[in-house]
């Protein structure tokens, strides 16, 4: 693998995580993290090694000089153009954005909810439920054999390791796929309406963020109809 293969790659923007941290040594930004999965509280550790996950984006099957395309798009069109968007959203002497600033801002803050695994994870999960239960139907020989979302699958329990990479990595394609389109489709959808900024006085007052930052509510489920970050 060539050093500069980038396979780790930030479902959050480290420009974005600064903004929650404190600047340490060779420009490198550290915060408290808080694990909930296993209740630990992580100090100053650096935001280089939170939120982000191997090869979440890499392109199977491409050509070797085509198979990060994704993830440079998003250090490109994405990581690299938060901090301008963050300065636009906070100048006060901004009163009225120009169409290609809105569309912009949108376009940044609304991908770190569509680009978080956190779909793909709930997907996996359900993956592995439904073949943990189906290994309960092997017949003596340990064959399996099952229908799941209309396409049929055959396989004997020894080859399980290889059958849930197979279906997970089916996930993380259509993941690719599914998140761009509707990541496009809600851009446009919020096009039409406002943004507020809401400014916070208190300067001690502490900052706390997630690894899915952005909150999307309808006004059906509750009294809110509109999307935060």
């Amino acid at each position: 693998m060539a050093k500069n293969e980038p396979i780790k790659q930030h479902y959050i923007p480290r420009s974005y995580l600064k903004n929650f941290g404190v600047e340490g040594n060779n420009g490198n930004y550290f915060v408290d993290a808080y694990r909930l999965e296993d209740d630990l509280l992580l100090e100053q550790i650096s935001t280089k090694s939170i939120c982000f996950q191997k090869n979440l984006y890499t392109i199977p099957n491409a050509e070797i000089d085509r198979k990060y395309d994704l993830e440079y798009h998003y250090a490109e069109h994405v990581d690299s153009e938060f901090p301008k968007i963050y300065k636009l959203l906070v100048d006060e002497n901004v009163k009225i954005l120009t169409s290609e600033q809105k569309r912009q801002v949108l376009y940044v803050c609304l991908s770190l909810y569509f680009r978080t695994p956190r779909f793909l994870n709930h997907q996996n999960a359900f993956t592995d439920q439904i073949l943990d239960r189906m290994l309960l139907y092997a017949d003596e020989n340990g064959d399996v054999k099952f229908t799941f979302e209309e396409e049929k699958h055959e396989f004997n329990i020894k080859d399980i390791g290889k059958v849930r990479h197979e279906f997970k990595e089916r996930n993380r394609i259509k993941f690719l796929v599914q998140h761009l389109e509707k990541w496009k489709e809600f851009v446009d959808f919020k096009y039409d309406c406002t943004i507020n900024v809401h400014r916070i006085n208190d300067e001690d007052a502490p900052l706390i963020t997630c690894d899915n930052p952005v909150s999307i509510r309808g006004v059906k489920s509750t009294r809110f109809d509109r999307t935060t970050f």
